[in-house]
């Protein structure tokens, strides 16, 4: 999946992804994690392929997706505190 998002991919792109690893409705923290591995993952290729300018916008869409889509949830349990060790 990381290796067919470019650096370059629009905020769709990103956002569909990421909202692939929600679409069942199914919300947990392993499933977070998968959202900050994806993210890592394509920073590190924007790093990789000389691209350090793409970094905070993908950091920003990371913010963006967690603010909309996830910390509802995150909150529902306890929020960051509460999340298993």
């Amino acid at each position: 999946m990381i290796a067919q998002v470019g650096c370059h991919a629009p905020r769709e792109v990103f956002f569909r992804v990421a909202a692939e690893m929600f679409a069942d409705g199914t919300f947990n923290w392993g499933r977070v994690v998968a959202l900050f591995y994806f993210a890592c993952k394509l920073v590190i290729k924007a790093l990789c392929t000389r691209l350090p300018q793409v970094v905070q916008t993908l950091l920003d869409w990371t913010g963006q997706f967690l603010r909309e889509r996830v910390l509802a949830w995150i909150k529902a349990q306890g929020g960051w505190v509460r999340a298993p060790p």
